[in-house]
């Protein structure tokens, strides 16, 4: 599978009818993105700030908090249209974070909401992090969050077990439902699992819409790097429960926030 398959792939998984109104109810933010959002307050406040993967706008009302100069751009037109529908005044653009519609130094402050960037093969995120080092101001800030190669990896075999229920015909229903949907999942790894590729800085895992989507997984030494070789520098990394971890800490948590400056 090469970059535009996975791209086209995944991309396809949010425009599907019904989707944006699954994403819809999630509106909280992380922990992470709690202790993020206050450790970059005075950053943003009243500076431009570019909301890469808005989806349905669920970092959108926080962000406008910080800032009245907010820009929010999905690739999906199917999310973007739902969060439109949210927030009918805010400045809401269809737009490829790979060739971001900006000019140079427009931003003081750019996320990428959620593992997005995951979404995409190794080429392509190269790319995306060179538009948003474009288009960030000299000492800018990206932050971003990214699955973790270093914790666990998912399986499709994983069963789980059954479950107990008080009616014979309740405990029937949910354990054929739950050997179901195991199945489904096993049979689409099966077909996907070619696809998957582990090489020395990253994999690319068979994951997401029950083993439907590739996803990029990436080690935080790795990711650094990765950062520091496309301009960035000062790099942070903040764990799920919002906790700063250092470079040489070892963390398992299924996905890392990073935070990182133009140098």
């Amino acid at each position: 599978m090469n970059s535009d398959e996975m791209f086209l792939r995944n991309k396809m998984h949010y425009e599907v009818p019904g989707r944006a109104e699954i994403y819809a109810r999630k509106t909280s933010l992380h922990k992470a993105e709690e202790v993020i959002f206050a450790h970059l307050a005075g950053k943003m406040r009243g500076q431009p700030v570019l909301d890469i993967g808005v989806g349905q706008g669920r970092t959108t009302p926080y962000l406008r908090a910080l800032s009245d100069l907010y820009v929010g751009i999905d690739y999906s037109a199917n999310m973007l249209n739902a969060c439109r529908a949210k927030y009918p005044d805010a400045a809401l653009l269809l737009c490829d974070g790979r060739q971001l519609s900006f000019g140079d130094e427009t931003f003081e402050v750019v996320y990428f909401c959620w593992n997005a960037i995951d979404d995409l093969d190794h080429e392509d995120r190269l790319r995306i992090l060179g538009e948003v080092h474009r288009v960030l101001r000299k000492g800018g800030v990206f932050f971003f969050s990214s699955h973790n190669r270093d914790g666990r990896l998912p399986s499709a075999f994983d069963f789980g077990g059954f479950v107990g229920a008080r009616r014979p015909l309740e405990l029937v229903t949910k354990n054929t439902a739950r050997v179901g949907r195991y199945l489904f999942n096993v049979y689409n790894h099966l077909r996907n699992r070619k696809h998957e590729r582990h090489l020395p800085h990253y994999s690319i895992v068979n994951d997401g819409d029950r083993f439907r989507l590739m996803t990029y997984y990436i080690d935080k030494e790795s990711q650094i790097a990765q950062l520091e070789a496309a301009g960035f520098g000062d790099v942070e990394v903040v764990g799920l429960d919002g906790s700063f971890v250092a470079r040489d800490e070892r963390c398992r948590d299924n996905w890392l926030f990073y935070i990182a400056r133009k140098g």
